[in-house]
C-alpha cells in the first residue's frame, strides 16, 4: 500500500521520528490506528486494553489460519 502525506503531515511524522521515541514510520502508524480501531468498533463496551487484546489475538487467529504449516 502506497501512503501519499501531505507536507503538514510528513513534517509531524518527522517532529516524532526525532524524537526516537518510535524507530520507524511503520511503529508510528501502529501506533496513530490504535486509538482509531478502538472508536470504530461499534458496540463495543469494553476498555481500550481489552479491545487490543482481542485485536491481536483475532490477528493471531488470522495468522494461524493463513499460515497453519509455520506454527504462529
Amino acid at each position: 500500500m502506497t501512503i501519499h502525506l501531505t507536507p503538514e503531515q510528513e513534517r509531524r511524522l518527522r517532529a516524532v521520528l526525532d524524537r526516537a521515541v518510535y524507530k520507524s514510520v511503520e511503529e508510528v502508524v501502529e501506533a496513530a490506528l490504535t486509538p482509531v480501531e478502538q472508536r470504530t468498533v461499534p458496540g463495543f463496551a469494553g476498555t481500550p486494553e481489552e479491545l487490543d487484546s482481542l485485536l491481536a489475538e483475532g490477528v493471531t487467529r488470522e495468522l494461524q489460519f493463513r499460515h497453519p504449516q509455520e506454527g504462529i
